[in-house]
Protein backbone atom coordinates (compact mmCIF):
# COMPACT_ATOMS: atom_id res chain seq x y z
CA UNK A 1 0.00 0.00 0.00
CA UNK A 2 1.34 3.52 -0.78
CA UNK A 3 0.52 7.08 -0.41
CA UNK A 4 0.98 9.33 -3.03
CA UNK A 5 2.20 12.98 -2.18
CA UNK A 6 0.31 14.90 -5.01
CA UNK A 7 2.36 17.85 -4.15
CA UNK A 8 5.24 16.13 -5.31
CA UNK A 9 4.12 14.56 -8.18
CA UNK A 10 1.20 14.64 -11.53
CA UNK A 11 0.17 11.00 -11.79
CA UNK A 12 -3.35 10.80 -11.79
CA UNK A 13 -3.24 7.37 -11.04
CA UNK A 14 -0.03 6.43 -9.59
CA UNK A 15 1.51 2.51 -9.64
CA UNK A 16 2.55 1.32 -6.57
CA UNK A 17 6.43 2.18 -7.08
CA UNK A 18 5.38 5.68 -7.31
CA UNK A 19 4.25 6.13 -3.71
CA UNK A 20 6.23 8.54 -1.93
CA UNK A 21 5.65 6.33 1.51
CA UNK A 22 4.82 2.50 1.57
CA UNK A 23 4.11 -0.29 3.37
CA UNK A 24 2.63 -4.43 2.51
CA UNK A 25 0.00 -5.20 4.41
CA UNK A 26 1.44 -7.96 5.72
CA UNK A 27 3.59 -5.28 7.80
CA UNK A 28 0.22 -3.79 9.70
CA UNK A 29 -1.87 -6.54 10.03
CA UNK A 30 -2.00 -8.50 13.46
CA UNK A 31 -1.84 -11.46 11.65
CA UNK A 32 0.45 -11.60 8.47
CA UNK A 33 0.63 -15.39 8.31
CA UNK A 34 -3.17 -15.95 7.71
CA UNK A 35 -3.05 -12.82 5.23
CA UNK A 36 -0.82 -14.67 3.35
CA UNK A 37 -3.20 -17.54 3.88
CA UNK A 38 -5.57 -15.99 2.32
CA UNK A 39 -4.13 -14.55 -0.69
CA UNK A 40 -2.59 -17.64 -1.52
CA UNK A 41 -5.48 -19.51 -3.89
CA UNK A 42 -4.02 -23.12 -3.73
CA UNK A 43 -5.23 -23.01 0.11
CA UNK A 44 -8.54 -24.78 0.83
CA UNK A 45 -10.08 -21.57 1.82
CA UNK A 46 -13.52 -21.23 1.28
CA UNK A 47 -13.86 -18.60 -1.25
CA UNK A 48 -16.74 -16.65 0.76
CA UNK A 49 -14.59 -16.80 4.17
CA UNK A 50 -11.59 -15.19 1.87
CA UNK A 51 -13.38 -12.76 0.95
CA UNK A 52 -14.97 -11.70 3.95
CA UNK A 53 -11.61 -12.26 6.12
CA UNK A 54 -9.89 -9.86 3.27
CA UNK A 55 -12.55 -7.31 2.96
CA UNK A 56 -11.96 -7.16 7.37
CA UNK A 57 -8.39 -6.84 6.98
CA UNK A 58 -8.68 -3.65 4.03
CA UNK A 59 -11.59 -2.28 6.38
CA UNK A 60 -9.95 -2.70 10.08
CA UNK A 61 -6.39 -1.82 9.05
CA UNK A 62 -5.62 -1.13 5.33
CA UNK A 63 -8.08 1.92 5.22
CA UNK A 64 -7.25 3.28 8.60
CA UNK A 65 -3.69 3.17 7.97
CA UNK A 66 -4.44 5.55 4.73
CA UNK A 67 -6.59 7.68 7.04
CA UNK A 68 -4.13 8.55 9.22
CA UNK A 69 -2.16 10.34 6.24
CA UNK A 70 -4.74 12.65 5.18
CA UNK A 71 -2.60 15.92 5.24
CA UNK A 72 0.97 16.96 5.78
CA UNK A 73 1.00 17.35 9.36
CA UNK A 74 -1.01 14.07 10.29
CA UNK A 75 1.35 12.26 7.74
CA UNK A 76 4.58 13.65 9.05
CA UNK A 77 3.35 12.60 12.50
CA UNK A 78 2.35 9.42 11.88
CA UNK A 79 5.54 8.54 10.06
CA UNK A 80 7.64 9.94 12.82
CA UNK A 81 5.22 8.40 15.59
CA UNK A 82 5.56 4.44 13.76
CA UNK A 83 8.97 5.40 13.15
CA UNK A 84 8.26 4.44 9.28
CA UNK A 85 11.35 4.77 7.08
CA UNK A 86 9.69 3.12 3.86
CA UNK A 87 9.96 6.63 2.96
CA UNK A 88 11.46 8.12 -0.74
CA UNK A 89 14.50 10.80 -0.29
CA UNK A 90 11.69 13.82 -1.98
CA UNK A 91 8.95 12.96 0.61
CA UNK A 92 11.30 13.34 3.49
CA UNK A 93 12.26 16.70 2.58
CA UNK A 94 9.33 17.70 1.29
CA UNK A 95 7.82 17.01 5.36
CA UNK A 96 10.63 18.39 6.67
CA UNK A 97 11.87 14.86 8.00
CA UNK A 98 15.49 15.01 6.82
CA UNK A 99 17.07 12.05 8.42
CA UNK A 100 15.89 8.70 9.99
CA UNK A 101 14.63 10.26 13.11
CA UNK A 102 12.19 12.50 11.50
CA UNK A 103 13.45 15.76 12.63
CA UNK A 104 15.00 18.42 10.07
Amino acid sequence: MGVYIRSLGEKEIPMSYDCHVFIRLDGIVPDPKRLQELLDFETTVPSDKRFQELASLVENHAIPWLLKMCSKEQLKAFLIDQNILSIHKVARDYLGMSDATGTA
